[in-house]
């Protein structure tokens, strides 16, 4: 069954603290792969997903049982210890 009907998109702008360029190279793949990963869990589509140097930027599909704040807490916080896990 397509939930799209019900769903809601919205463009998510993600931004990290970076103080400097770093996301490229390996980390640049671990992140979209986060993400991806991350997106699953919460059943959310991943319409477009662009990784910077500085910043991320995705546009998503999210479920109505979701919030649009929720997601976004949720997707931050993770990301951001799954990083910090590979970075180490």
């Amino acid at each position: 069954m397509d939930n799209r009907s019900s769903s809601h998109s919205m463009e998510m702008p993600v931004s990290y603290s970076f103080y400097s360029k770093v996301l490229y190279g390996k980390l640049r793949e671990d992140v979209r792969e986060i993400l991806s990963t991350l997106c699953k869990y919460k059943e959310v589509d991943i319409i477009t997903n662009a990784v910077f140097m500085d910043y991320v930027h995705l546009i998503v599909v999210l479920p109505p049982k979701l919030s649009i704040s929720n997601f976004k807490g949720y997707l931050k916080g993770k990301s951001t210890l799954m990083i910090y896990d590979k970075c180490r």
